[in-house]
């Protein structure tokens, strides 16, 4: 006679640690929302802390952005930074070029060229698959890049575009956006509206149907589905989404330039999805934050020697190194450790 010895079955173990990983990921995602809200209140004197905070946010939206299109639909772009740079040029002319310095303005104009970037591009793009459609996006990135390179009159050149601080006016509400602590707010509210604006995204029937493109497309396409469209759509939203960073961007530093197009701009977003965890949202994020923090920690370690090696020198091979490494034994990225971390947790509760 069989006896099972297992305290419950494999499809009752896989729901429960399913149900734990997500009570888990609440609290966690509960406790990382206080902290980002407390910061400022409890750190207020930490310029350096708050400034780098501010940028690492704006970054992690910028990372989602890529995941719609990376994790959730399967187009490896590597032309991303294309839609960064449209959002940041179109808010920072606005605002430099063009004397207006409205604040809500310059987002939706960089929203608004961004998208209709990513509607052109896409329109071109996604008639390719694979290392065409990879290689397109960034030939479209480094147009754009000689363009703004070449543009002195409009775009500044490569000497860039200085970006003043704009006005941020609401019904006769105002806020001064010089201030630090309340630029950082801005800058929370629009990275949470986006986060869990997409995530509704990626939640719903349509993005349903983005992950069985990414999974098979074919098959889709046998169903009567127009998988064309439905690339199509996740291009601009994500292009929107990235403009969004841009235009954040720009009038956070204060100036944009033509690097804004530039591959490594697309490389740096694209480690930070992967090295996250791809298809997935808190991913990206933490990925974003792993990539700028370790940047910071290793560029900062100025007595750190080993031998006649000077980290601090050479921080682009040590970070290499450790990406190398993540990529290596953790090929599902952070949220893949995670994962292990909370069933490896679940199995020894059920045991006892």
């Amino acid at each position: 006679m069989y006896v099972n010895l297992t305290p419950q079955s494999t499809g009752g173990s896989l729901l429960t640690g399913a149900r734990a990983y997500a009570r888990w990921k609440w609290l966690a995602g509960g406790l990382a929302v206080l902290f980002l809200i407390t910061y400022p209140l409890l750190n207020g004197q930490d310029a350096f802390g708050l400034n780098l905070l501010t940028e690492t946010l704006i970054f992690a939206l910028f990372a989602l952005s890529l995941d719609l299109l990376l994790g959730y639909t399967g187009l490896v772009s590597f032309g991303h930074a294309t839609y960064f740079g449209l959002g940041a040029y179109s808010a920072g002319i606005l605002t430099a070029q063009l004397k207006n310095s409205n604040f809500l303005l310059g987002l939706l104009m960089g929203v608004l060229v961004a998208g209709l970037g990513a509607l052109v591009l896409g329109f071109f793009s996604i008639r390719t698959s694979g290392i065409y459609f990879l290689m397109l996006t960034l030939a479209f990135s480094q147009m754009c890049y000689a363009l703004a390179f070449k543009w002195n009159d409009v775009t500044g050149g490569s000497n860039g575009l200085p970006v003043p601080k704009p006005e941020f006016s609401l019904v006769g509400w105002q806020l001064d956006l010089g201030d630090g602590t309340v630029f950082y707010f801005v800058v929370l509210t629009c990275f949470l509206a986006g986060f869990f604006g997409l995530r509704q995204v990626v939640h719903s029937p349509f993005g349903r149907t983005l992950i069985g493109i990414r999974d098979n497309e074919k098959r889709l396409a046998a169903l009567g589905y127009q998988t064309s469209n439905f690339k199509l759509m996740a291009c601009v939203i994500a292009g929107a989404l990235g403009g969004l960073a841009g235009a954040l961007n720009a009038y956070h530093n204060g100036f944009v330039s033509a690097n804004e197009f530039y591959w490594t701009t697309s490389g740096l977003v694209m480690v930070m999805v992967l090295l996250g965890g791809k298809g997935s949202l808190i991913g990206a994020v933490l990925g974003a934050f792993f990539v700028r923090y370790a940047e910071q920690f290793i560029q900062g370690q100025q007595t750190a020697k080993l031998g006649t090696f000077v980290v601090s020198e050479r921080w682009q091979m040590v970070l290499g190194l450790i990406f190398i490494l993540c990529v290596l034994l953790a090929p599902g990225g952070l949220v893949g450790l995670w994962q292990s971390l909370v069933r490896q947790v679940t199995r020894r509760l059920e045991w006892r």
